[in-house]
């Protein structure tokens, strides 16, 4: 998982305020396991039936084995990325 959170992708800014290397200091001192991770999750990838249930997920080709935390950081980050 090191070598993992030493990619360009997961090291922030040196700009960065204190609360935010904190915060990265203890999410890559914790273990994490792997999962098969969609990648790209929001509403534009999930299929839903008639009654707004959903039914399947679309657009699979970001996926990719990641830390457990990635599926909800990522929506997050791009949900932000995006707001008005």
């Amino acid at each position: 998982m090191d070598a993992f959170h030493a990619q360009f992708f997961c090291t922030l800014p040196s700009t960065s305020d204190a609360a935010m290397q904190s915060l990265a200091i203890r999410t890559r001192a914790k273990k994490y396991r792997l999962c098969f991770s969609h990648c790209d999750l929001g509403p534009q990838n999930i299929l839903v039936d008639d009654n707004q249930r959903p039914v399947g997920l679309i657009d699979w080709d970001s996926a990719a084995w990641m830390p457990e935390y990635w599926e909800f950081t990522a929506a997050i980050h791009k949900r932000l990325k995006y707001e008005p």
